[in-house]
């Protein structure tokens, strides 16, 4: 199990991505397959995803949403917390439901 301070870390590293990635996307060295290495990778996936809780990723598609003035989709989310998010809530719907963006 890695350490929790590397959790923490890979954390914050994954926030600031996402965000390069928003202001990147047509950047290459930004396309999904890219980034997916460092975060996916044996050990680190699991702590990760264990390290954010519904309100973090329910954040990410109210930001995302805020941002884009409409529902986000799938594409407009970083690879990463896109993952978590249908792995946390089943599908897209549901976390769009979950975090209060779409009706039930």
């Amino acid at each position: 199990m890695l350490e929790k301070n590397a959790v923490q870390m890979k954390k914050v590293q994954l926030a600031r991505d996402a965000v390069q990635w928003e202001e990147q996307q047509d950047a290459p060295e930004w396309a999904d397959a890219a980034q997916w290495p460092q975060y996916m990778g044996k050990g680190m996936r699991e702590n990760l995803y264990r390290s954010l809780s519904d309100q973090d990723l329910k954040d990410v598609l109210c930001a995302a949403s805020h941002r884009l003035g409409r529902l986000p989709n799938k594409k407009d989310v970083f690879c990463v917390y896109r993952f978590f998010i249908i792995r946390r809530y089943g599908n897209w719907p549901k976390a769009l439901v979950a975090a209060g963006l779409k009706r039930p």
